[in-house]
Order: C-alpha cells, then structure tokens, then sequence
C-alpha cells in the first residue's frame, strides 16, 4: 500500500469559489439596486398621486372662487385669485371659459394651448374631468351658481323654498405638472439607496459566509481525489452531511474501496501472470528452437538434423526417449531419427493402427526396474492431407507438465515431414524439368532457324513474285493491245470468227492481268509496302460507273448485265480511287463467276460521313460457316461451283486488306441458293488524308 501524502491543491481550483462568490455578489447587487428601484419608484409614484389630489382641491377652490366672482360682478377678485394659482411652480396655466364656450381669462405659464371639452349637447355641464398632456394634467371643473328664478321671487316664496339647483355659467380649467422632476427625484432618492445599500452589504456578507461554507467540502473532495491520483488507496473523504456533497463524498468512497479491492485482486492476478508469463516463455523458446530446427531437413541430407530435431522435443518435453518414424512409399514405417535415453533401452516399435494419440503401459522388459509405474508411451500420428505420413513415440513420466507444448510442435513436425517427403519429390520433378529445358530449348532454338529461314524464303517469294508479275505485265499488255488494235480493223478488215477470237484473246489477256495485278498486290500488302494515294474525288458516282462499264465484258456469256444505283446528287469524298476500283472490280467479278443467271447490282449509298457500296447477286450463295473463311489467303469454298469458277482464292482477300488500308471494312450477308450481299463501308475521309484536307477542300 502506497503511504499516503499530502497533496496541494493547485491555486487554479479555488476559481469556483470565486465565481460562487461573484455570482452571489452578482445577485446582492441585483436585490439592493431592485429594492432601491421599487423604494423610488413607490415613492414617485405617492408623489404624483399627492400632486393630483392638491390639483384636483385647487381646481374644486378656484371654480367656487369663478361663481363668486360671477355673482358678485367682481372680475378683479377672479383675476387675483387666478395669479396667485399660476404663481404655484406647479401651475402650467389656468383658463376660464364662458358658458358657450368662449376663453374669459387665462393665465399661462407653459404647455400646449387650453382647448375646453363641452357636452355632447353643446352644453358645459360636464361632470368634472381630468386628462394629459405631456408631462401635465388639466384639470377641469364646472362653474356653477344657485340663482332663483324671477317667478318665485314675484310670488314672494321665501328663500328656503328658492330653486337651489346649480346653473353651469363657465368651466375652469387648470393645468398641473404632476411628474416628478429632477430635483424631485434627488430628494426621494436618500432612504431607497441607503436601504439597496444595506440589502447588498447584508447579502455580500452572507455570500462570503455560504462561499466559505460551501467551499470547505470541495477542498476536502478534492484533495481526496487528489491523493487517490497520486497512489494513495486509502484516501477517504470525510463529509458527514447529507446534501449532494455527502452523497459525491459516500460515491467516492465507495469508488476508492472497489477499487482497492480490485487492485488487490489484479495484483494477486499479476504475480499469477508473471509465473505462466515465464513458464509459457520457456516454452516458447524451446518451441523457437524446435521450429528453426526444423528447417534443417531442407538444408541437410542425412539422418543428423532429423535426430538433431527429436533430441530438442525430448528434452523440451522430458520424454526419457524418442522414436521417429516415417512412412516411405511402399506404406511401410522407417526410422529416420531415434533420441536414446540412459538406462535399459526400451523397444519401441510404431503403431499398426491409426489412432490420433494412444497410451499405454509398457511391460516391465520396456524399462529400468523401479520405474515402471511412472512412465508411459505415448504414440502421436502425423498424419498429413495425404494420411498417415509417420508416428512420433514417446517415453515420458506419466505425470507430463508439456502437454500444451506437445500440441504446438507435434503439428508443426507433421507439416515439416510432409514437406520433406514433398521437398524430395519437387526436387525430383525439378531435376527432370531441367533436362526437359535443356530438351526444349534445342527444339526452340530449331524452331528459331526454321522461322528465320521461312522469312527469308517469304521475302525471296515475294520478290521473286514482284519481278515476275512485272515481267509477265508487259508483254501481256502487249498482247491486249494488238489485240484491241486488230478487231478494231486497225491493219485491215477481219470477219466475224476472227473477231470473236481476237475478243477471247483479249479477255483472256484481261483476266490474266487481273490476276497477276492481284498477286502483285497480295505479295505489296504481305511486304507492308502497299502506299495509299489520298485524293479528292469530286463525284464518286461517276468512278463506280465507269469501273462497272469497263467490265460489262465479263458478262457477255450471262444472259444479263450489270446494274447500278446511284444517288441523283454527286458524292465527294477524299481517299484512294484506284483502290476502291480494284475493290469494286474483284467484287462484281467474283458476282458474275458464281451468277449463271439472274443479276449482279452494284449501289452506292451516303450514310452520314460513310459511303456503303454494295454489290448483291443472285447467285449460289455462300453457307454461313464460310464467312470469314473467303476473306482467308488462297481459300476456296469446297464445291462444284466453285471448282468449275476457278480462280486463285486471292480476290476477297486482297480487297479486304485494301479496304482496311483505306480506312473501311469489308462484310459478307448470304444464304444458300439465294444468292450473296457484299458491303463496302468507307470513311468520306480517310485517315491518310487529313493532313492534305485543308488545302484540297
């Protein structure tokens, strides 16, 4: 137990005291000042009431003093009577008014103008009346007198029998300032201030003595606390009252006793601790040592690290000996690590069973003589994914303190043996996988020479092949252009069958241009060396006529001819018009060759910033297996038709290249016996040209 100390109190804490004590001032102040406020106010008020009844007498005096002087003719009498009112510092002014009404005599000394309020029937015989202006009052009074009437005085009624009711003659109005004025307030105000005065002296002294009484029991409660922080668990507050404060001090103590006594427990709980602390530490160490043995078996070879790792488990555990065993690949258990301990050595054989964790007692051949009934087998199966990888047995004293450890590192030595077993297989596979690198790398290399060889043979080809269509280009333009000379009769008449001969001649020089260009053109695009020619093309309607008129030739065996829609207003565009030639014209030949009859039209659409030109037949038609097969090198659909058409397989193909060159696609929509719809879809401006757009548009 900490010895308690006197802790002091910071200075800061005695602020509430201070705001208790100002607030308690604060309030003090409040009640003398409101006592002096009521005390003035009371006494202005009385004063004002005083004033209005001495006005209301003065007027009541005055009015009799108006009838008199009325009766008696005396207008002096009124007047003086009226100056010395007025002489009053009081009198704001007084007025007499006639019986309709009409101003007699004023004095006046201050205030707005005299106005007299007559009866509703133009009378003056109101009752009296007061009401104010400003800061003043005007008080009203009716003049009146008893005079007898001229009847009763002929008759010679005597005068106790006269008509004594009063006859209105005028009104009186006098003015008073009754609000108290300046001088009027510093006189009144001596006794209400001494008595606020005293009311907050009286209530500061008694704040002080209720502060200080009250302030005593928070320095208690605090220095309590404050030596409960600085260790002192017996500190208790000794407050004995039973307000709030007694009630915060019991809480406190109650607190502080609970909490003694749970820090008393957590202590007896700390040392507790603090012993399996050290024993768990042990053997955690001796688990740390296990389990860095255990990697031995990766980085050794031989029976030492596995008997190396059995002797740390025996001796962390206090097993007497230890047998290891492992089972191999026929199912059989090995020994691969024995831990021999002093003393007769016990035969030890593993389970034919499998069983999680088994004892029993051994025979009395097993152990030294003396020590039989304190020791016991224990078998451990390590058992993996696979099943039972091995069984660890054990010779250890029957009371056994390492349980616990026993089941941390007998999981992790079936893990370790099951990747032994894994690591040699892996290693197997890893020295086989090597000598089938080594075999795959010669074969790759190989492969390497063969593709480098079939490059070069593909350029040779394509050279060999460009050389060849050049050659073969110029005599058979030749061929085609006597040919044309001669059925033109340019060197002389010929008749009819020379004609046709001389038209077969020249269309079949025709189409073996056709088919070198397309070769040429297969061997450029396969080189990357086909160029693009961007150029503006004013109407391209007029392009597709033409290209379709010049090969109307090729349907003189049909028995119909080509077909072209158009739009009626011309197309611009800019891209490359020989390529959209060649396009068009391995389009509608490839519609002639497998159209024997019907049609082959040819139309060209404007879709927005595209162009579509289509080509549709009625011919065979193309299986929908086939689609992107015909757009394939040197592919041909399997059937007589197509056997009986010829061809190379090149045609769809270049042209879907070309059309990808410039910017388009090429697709195909078909159904058997109906025949075949090619589309076309070009950009209006291809992307080769949009450097030149500005200067050619």
């Amino acid at each position: 137990m900490t010895v308690p100390q006197e802790v002091a109190i910071p200075h800061f804490r005695k602020s509430f005291s201070r705001r208790i004590l100002l607030l308690s001032g604060s309030l003090s102040l409040l009640s003398g000042l409101l006592v002096a406020g009521v005390g003035i106010f009371v006494r202005m008020q009385s004063l004002e009431s005083s004033r209005r009844e001495i006005a209301a007498t003065k007027a009541r005096q005055l009015a009799g003093q108006a009838a008199h002087a009325i009766l008696a003719m005396d207008d002096i009498f009124i007047a003086d009577a009226l100056d010395e009112a007025v002489a009053d510092p009081l009198a704001g002014g007084i007025a007499l008014y006639s019986a309709d009404g009409r101003l007699v005599l004023s004095r006046h000394r201050r205030g707005p103008v005299f106005t007299v309020v007559l009866a509703a029937d133009g009378r003056i015989d109101a009752p009296p009346s007061r009401h104010g202006t400003g800061g003043f009052v005007d008080f009203e009074e009716p003049v009146s007198i008893m005079r007898p009437s001229a009847e009763l005085v002929a008759q010679g009624v005597a005068g106790s029998r006269l008509d004594r009711t009063p006859q209105p003659v005028g009104r009186l109005v006098l003015r008073v300032r009754t609000r108290a004025g300046v001088d009027d307030l510093r006189s009144m105000m001596g006794f209400p201030l001494a008595m606020g005065g005293g009311v907050f002296l009286a209530g500061l002294l008694l704040a002080f003595l209720g502060t200080k009484r009250v302030w005593r029991p928070f320095q208690r409660i605090l220095r309590g606390v404050e030596n409960f922080r600085a260790g002192d668990l017996g500190a208790r507050i000794q407050i004995e009252s039973k307000d709030e404060l007694g009630h915060i001090a019991d809480s406190f103590n109650r607190l502080a006793r609970d909490l003694s006594a749970r820090m008393e427990e957590l202590k007896q709980w700390k040392e507790r601790l603090e012993g399996e602390v050290l024993s768990q530490t042990e053997e955690i160490q001796s688990t740390s040592r296990f389990l860095q043995e255990l990697i031995s078996p990766f980085e050794k070879e031989g029976e030492t690290s596995w008997s190396e790792l059995l002797r740390l488990l025996c001796e962390s555990s206090e097993s007497l000996r230890g047998v290891l065993f492992a089972r191999n690949a026929g199912g059989q258990f090995v020994r691969i690590a024995s831990y021999p301990a002093q003393g007769p050595t016990p035969a030890l054989a593993p389970l034919s069973f499998d069983t999680e964790c088994m004892e029993a007692e051994p025979g009395p051949e097993c152990v030294g003589s003396g020590e039989a009934g304190a020791l016991s087998v224990r078998h451990f199966n390590l058992r993996n994914p696979d099943g039972l990888g091995g069984q660890l047995i054990l010779l250890c004293p029957k009371e056994c303190r390492h349980q616990h450890y026993l089941k941390q590192v007998i999981p992790a030595l079936t893990i370790t043996l099951s990747n032994a077993r894994a690591f040699v297989s892996v290693r197997e596979l890893v020295a086989m996988l090597e000598k089938q690198n080594d075999v795959l790398s010669l074969q790759k290399k190989e492969l390497e020479d063969q593709k480098n060889e079939l490059e070069r043979s593909s350029r040779l080809k394509s050279q060999f092949v460009a050389n060849m269509s050049h050659e073969l280009r110029i005599p058979l333009n030749a061929i085609i252009g006597y040919s044309e000379m001669l059925s033109s009769s340019l060197y002389g008449p010929v008749n009819g069958e020379q004609t046709s001969a001389l038209q077969a001649i020249e269309e079949s020089g025709r189409n073996l241009l056709n088919l070198i260009n397309t070769i040429l053109d297969h061997s450029r695009l396969e080189a990357d060396r086909m160029p693009v020619y961007a150029e503006r093309i004013d109407d391209l309607r007029k392009v597709v006529r033409e290209t379709v008129s010049r090969n109307q030739s090729i349907t003189r065996e049909r028995e119909y001819e080509i077909e072209v829609s158009v739009p009626p207003t011309p197309i611009m565009c800019i891209s490359d018009s020989g390529k959209i030639q060649q396009i068009l014209v391995n389009l509608v030949s490839n519609a002639v060759k497998f159209t024997e009859t019907g049609y082959v039209r040819v139309r060209l659409e404007p879709l927005g910033d595209q162009l579509e030109l289509v080509v549709e037949d009625s011919g065979c038609g193309i299986p929908e297996s086939e689609f992107e097969n015909i757009f394939a090198e040197f592919h041909q659909i399997d059937g007589s038709a197509t056997r009986a058409a010829g061809g190379t397989g090149l045609g769809l193909a270049v042209s879907r290249k070309l059309a990808h060159l410039i910017g388009g696609t090429l697709t195909v929509a078909s159904e058997m016996g109906k025949g075949s719809t090619f589309r076309l879809r070009l950009p209006r401006r291809i992307a080769t040209a949009e450097a030149q757009a500005d200067s050619i548009i």
